[in-house]
């Protein structure tokens, strides 16, 4: 898309020298030569003339290439180091010129398929004409779950709080509290129980 096409014209045979002029839509001259560019998508033609007055025309047509777009999927995520596997789409433009990778702002190699270990990590693609596409995205390291118990006493019932560290920030979080029940408070990625009971608990 946009003003960047170009059409080559070459005239063989007849009396030299040899003039090509080229004309729009409309039937407005445009420069002359044997190439054009910075065209817009349409119908363009070029008439050759040679130097005893003889012509031939011919038509050409600058088509508009659909703009470059990048797409990313990833899957395959691995609960016990956080990984996931990537899997690049791209479509429109030009043939594609250079795909590059940055994790944590360092390059690396680009391999559609691979897993990627938590990170933050952005892609651009380029085509042959320069046009870009980019993305970005964060792989979220593994959940952990850090536990901090209160003994029950003179003061009154104990208390487990527990917290996720890792994951999705912005996901919906549950914890299943066994014997415990429903968390008594919950906000988060932390919640707590009361415990009067003495024994073990599993969260």
């Amino acid at each position: 898309s946009g003003d960047d096409g170009t059409l080559m014209a070459a005239a063989e045979g007849g009396t030299s020298p040899i003039s090509i002029q080229w004309f729009d839509a409309e039937g407005t001259a445009l420069a002359p030569g044997g190439s054009l560019g910075g065209l817009l998508p349409g119908p363009y033609l070029a008439i050759a003339t040679d130097a005893s007055g003889c012509s031939l025309e011919s038509e050409a047509e600058i088509l508009e290439l659909p703009p470059l777009s990048l797409g990313v999927e990833l899957s395959g995520l691995d609960c016990a180091d956080g990984s996931m596997v990537l899997s690049v789409d791209i479509s429109g433009g030009a043939p594609l010129a250079a795909i590059s990778l940055l994790s944590e702002g360092d390059p690396m190699e680009f391999i559609d398929g691979m897993a990627l270990p938590p990170g933050d990590y952005f892609l651009e693609v380029e085509d042959e004409r320069g046009c870009t596409d980019d993305t970005s995205w964060v792989v979220h390291p593994p959940i952990s779950l850090v536990l901090d118990a209160v003994p029950f006493g003179c003061n009154g019932p104990g208390s487990i709080q527990a917290d996720a560290l890792g994951g999705d920030p912005e996901a919906d979080w549950a914890f299943n509290g066994g014997t415990l029940g429903p968390p008594a408070v919950m906000e988060g990625p932390t919640a707590s129980w009361d415990v009067e009971t003495e024994g073990t608990y599993a969260i």
